[in-house]
């Protein structure tokens, strides 16, 4: 079995995968085996990738956090099409850029002695923009930045669309829990997805009311 399972994989040139091996055996010499057992007989051998199977590795270490109840928060979603053009608060983009400082001459360019970090908040509806320049990338200096963003809109933001950048964690992230807002998040695949809480927007109570709805799902 261990040889066939292996002679198999060598005519495919490395290419056939555990069930491929499995249905070619079943067709060719009438032999019933377990893609698993012919998954083990190639880690076995060193026939699997170690790229691939790291990046196996990860993603069902993702899925089983996924599937945790409490990591039931961080969760990524689309965003909602509608809020894109809903209301001048439905929804505000956040993202930090790198300010170098005028009399920085370090080589190389070191954080927080050679940059300041400017905070933009824009509304998608209105382009109100709001810029707020702190001294450190940390998430307590977001969350500082974006309690003094928040107050200089002329409306309650409703939904929060950030990067994974790790000033949006840590302070910020717990703000955000605090106040049971919806918060936004671009990954690499698609730039915008959303960090959703437990819970939806009503459409209906955010354009009489201009503020969130949670209602449990």
């Amino acid at each position: 079995m261990e040889d066939m399972i292996l002679k198999v994989r060598t005519r495919s040139e490395n290419v056939w995968e555990k069930k491929d091996i499995a249905v070619v055996l079943l067709r060719d010499r009438h032999i019933k085996v377990n893609p698993n057992t012919v998954n083990k007989y190639l880690h076995k051998h060193g026939k699997i990738g170690p790229k691939i199977s790291k990046k196996n590795d990860r993603a069902w270490k993702a899925k089983l956090e996924i599937e945790k109840p409490e990591a039931e928060l961080f969760v990524r979603y689309r965003p909602p099409k509608a809020t894109k053009d809903l209301a001048p608060w439905a929804l505000v983009e956040k993202d930090m850029k790198y300010v170098v400082k005028p009399n920085s001459n370090d080589v190389p360019a070191t954080r927080c002695k050679s940059f300041w970090y400017q905070h933009t908040e824009t509304d998608s509806f209105t382009r109100i923009r709001v810029l707020t320049l702190v001294k450190n990338s940390n998430a307590w200096r977001s969350d500082f930045a974006h309690k003094q963003s928040k107050e200089k809109f002329p409306f309650v933001v409703a939904c929060e669309n950030t990067d994974n950048g790790s000033e949006n964690m840590g302070e910020f992230r717990l703000l955000l829990k605090k106040i049971r807002s919806f918060t936004y998040t671009r990954t690499q695949e698609y730039r915008l997805i959303i960090r959703k809480w437990k819970g939806r927007i009503s459409q209906k109570s955010l354009s009489s009311t201009r503020k969130v709805v949670i209602k449990n799902i």
